[in-house]
């Protein structure tokens, strides 16, 4: 194995050394040079035809990120800031090579000078002219631009902490079960806006979610419902729906005498009866613990019968579609 290794890498040395030796050859001849010479002017010309363009006016669209910067501590912005200013610009190729790499211009704006003291953040279509401007330098021109003007409210105001309640329709597949809490995660957020209404939100739901015929445990992610002059922090929440396939148990349940007249007593035949029911798979185990009765009633007893019917009493939730395996038994009855 090491050989042949070795006799591979000889060759493809020998490859090469014999290309470089006829690449020499052909252009030490007369219709190499010719092409090398060719090669050149090629080269020649595209830097200069690469100049003339880059020299001419073109129009580019960018998408400018917006960063509001020096926000005061204890400050949040209630409406949300848009992500960034969709800009068509015109200016030279020299000027707009430097944003063909890299991650693009930003838009930085001190919160501190566009702020009115008054809980609103005020960016006119003049300012934002400016700014881009300022951005781009001076020999560029701002064809147009949008949004045009920013307008954010923002409060100075503590956050309140409320509850986050899924409004959601779920159900599973009729041979699978919702078996265990909806979990939210958080299940609280807080929430900013003026005092007024700070007073009046006590709690806030998702935005409706509807999922049928589960088959797996769901994970997924929900917007919060939006209020008007109001954010939240987080403005979204996780849900964790568990779901478990049904199996079939099947285990002997004793059968109770119910309503038996003081010095009477009722025996059945027999007196445990089997059962079946559907549980979730992870409750197979730990069913035995939850106790299943079926019962006979000593009212139902009239002349000349000689079964009474069987009826379920206290299955537990865990426990579906619970059947007996016969619906009546004998009996007889005794004087105690």
């Amino acid at each position: 194995m090491t050989r042949g290794c070795g006799y591979f890498t000889m060759s493809l040395k020998d490859n090469i050394q014999a290309f470089k030796s006829r690449a020499a050859e052909f252009f030490s001849s007369s219709r190499g040079r010719d092409v090398l010479l060719y090669l050149i002017f090629v080269v020649i010309s595209f830097v200069f035809w690469s100049i003339l363009v880059l020299n001419n006016q073109m129009q580019q669209n960018y998408n400018v990120r917006i960063d509001i910067v020096n926000v005061p501590e204890g400050t949040t912005l209630i409406d949300e800031c848009p992500e960034a200013v969709h800009v068509t610009l015109k200016n030279t190729g020299y000027a707009m090579m430097r944003y063909l790499w890299g991650e693009g211009p930003t838009l930085k704006i001190s919160f501190a000078e566009y702020s009115d003291g008054k809980s609103r953040f005020v960016v006119t279509a003049q300012q934002m002219t400016e700014l881009l401007s300022d951005l781009f330098g001076m020999e560029a021109n701002v064809v147009n631009y949008s949004p045009e003007s920013l307008v954010l409210r923002y409060t100075n105001r503590p956050g309140k902490k409320i509850p986050v309640v899924a409004d959601a329709d779920l159900s599973a597949n009729f041979q699978y079960v919702l078996n265990g809490k909806v979990v939210l995660g958080p299940d609280s957020v807080v929430v900013y806006s003026d005092m007024l209404t700070l007073e009046s939100v006590n709690s806030v739901s998702t935005e409706r979610f509807v999922a049928k015929e589960l088959k797996d445990t769901l994970r997924t992610s929900l917007a919060l419902t939006r209020l008007e002059g109001v954010r939240f922090i987080p403005d979204s929440v996780s849900i964790t729906v568990p779901v478990e396939p049904l199996v079939q148990k099947l285990s002997l349940v004793q059968v109770v005498p119910i309503n038996v007249p003081e010095g009477m007593r009722l025996i059945t035949f027999p007196s445990l009866v089997k059962a079946s029911c559907f549980i979730p798979i992870s409750c197979y185990d730990s069913v035995n613990k939850y106790k299943l009765t079926a019962t006979v009633d000593y009212s139902d007893i009239h002349a000349g019968q000689r079964t009474l019917p069987l009826r379920i009493d206290r299955a537990p939730d865990i426990m579906r579609n619970v059947t007996l395996t016969t619906d009546s038994v004998e009996f007889i009855v005794e004087r105690l």
